[in-house]
């Protein structure tokens, strides 16, 4: 039987670049969608493998993957717009690129054919005023920012046995500010203009607090996610001193609003290397971390000795994946000891890349799977 609340029994996975589906398809995934006339269309069902709340307006919950290993959880975001911009810019576009101004004002360049990172060329905050501008577009109307028959729309897939999580594209205390002004420019400006920095963090925070407050008035969600990636391979992008002076509080206040309502867990997902961050973490009211992302140092394995009650997901090194079977059993081996241990859900630390093969990706989910399965009948 799976237990939501304390992630045992739950088999799914973080998510596949598209790529690598489209391997898969060709070596052996059965599928019921003609995948060759999805090539090139932006989003393709990629990312999405059960735990992360798909946004239900770009992602299908991916079908052939989850129903192949019958995964037993699917999940989908309630359908809100936080975007301080309502619609993105086209600057120019050719067969390989389009280049655009997205509802954040960030200048960038993606790929169209290949799910990769874009190329973030500027950012709209460079000051006050233009934080002010930011501002204004935010209105209390919050029924206007929720698509039409929303409320029937999440309750269909509350029907339909999905698990339903409040999620904001880009929020996150440290998420936000940094999809704002990025990294360089906010990592100086809780120096230059710390005042600033407090003002669009009590901003925001109330600001979603009322929103939220709004949504969960009218229907019931499961989780939340809090978006940051505020880590990169060796550590933190803000030292624990500036996270506990700057963002702690908030963290704090929206923690405590939302324990209040029928939330039942509070996650936060960043990528790099937080063992630095997670007592902060925890102090803020937040139950769990992922995806525990090995290539930065994260062991699942450690984390669990020094913080028991943290509930975890992630933590399987993805690049291993594609190696030897001998590489893949040293993976689950680790997982294995922190399933003992319950409150973790196992999977890749990121969405699986296109060098790995179909036949290793079987043998890992099948080893896998039957060592949930094995610790949940315990």
């Amino acid at each position: 039987m799976m237990d939501l609340i304390n992630l045992n029994g739950i088999k799914c996975e973080f998510g596949y670049y598209r790529d690598t589906l489209y391997r898969w398809y060709k070596e052996g995934l059965p599928t019921e969608t003609d995948y060759e006339k999805l090539k090139g269309v932006n989003p393709l069902p990629g990312m999405p493998g059960g735990w992360g709340p798909v946004n239900i307006d770009l992602y299908p919950q991916d079908k052939d993957v989850a129903g192949y290993f019958g995964f037993n959880l699917k999940s989908a975001a309630v359908p809100l717009d936080f975007t301080p911009f309502r619609k993105r810019k086209i600057i120019s576009e050719d067969e390989d690129y389009i280049l655009y101004v997205d509802e954040y004002g960030v200048k960038q360049k993606e790929l169209k054919k290949k799910m990769s990172m874009p190329l973030f060329l500027d950012y709209y905050v460079k000051e006050r005023a233009d934080f002010e501008v930011i501002r204004s577009c935010y209105t209390e109307n919050f029924e206007e920012r929720m698509r039409q028959n929303w409320i029937s729309e999440v309750k269909r897939y509350r029907r339909d046995g999905y698990v339903i999580w409040l999620y904001n594209d880009y929020f996150g205390f440290f998420g936000v500010m940094r999809q704002l002004m990025g990294v360089e420019r906010l990592s100086m400006m809780f120096y230059d203009d710390p005042g600033l920095i407090r003002d669009i963090l009590d901003f925001y925070t109330g600001y979603v607090t009322r929103f939220w407050d709004y949504i969960l008035g009218r229907i019931d969600v499961d989780y939340v996610l809090i978006w940051e990636d505020m880590a990169y391979r060796q550590t933190s992008l803000i030292s624990p001193a500036m996270f506990r002076e700057f963002l702690l509080p908030h963290y704090k206040e929206l923690t405590s609003f939302l324990k209040k309502t029928s939330v039942k867990k509070i996650f936060v997902d960043s990528d790099g290397n937080i063992t630095s961050l997670i007592p902060l973490w925890i102090e803020g009211g937040v139950d769990g971390i992922y995806p525990m992302e090995v290539q930065s140092g994260m062991d699942v394995e450690k984390v669990r000795k020094e913080f028991p009650g943290l509930l975890m997901c992630g933590g399987i090194d993805k690049k291993a994946l594609a190696r030897t079977r001998k590489e893949i059993d040293g993976e689950l081996d680790k997982a294995e000891a922190v399933l003992k241990t319950g409150g973790y859900i196992p999977f890749a630390d990121h969405g699986i890349p296109v060098n790995v093969s179909w036949e290793n990706f079987r043998y890992y989910r099948n080893k896998l799977d039957n060592l949930i399965e094995k610790y949940n009948r315990q």
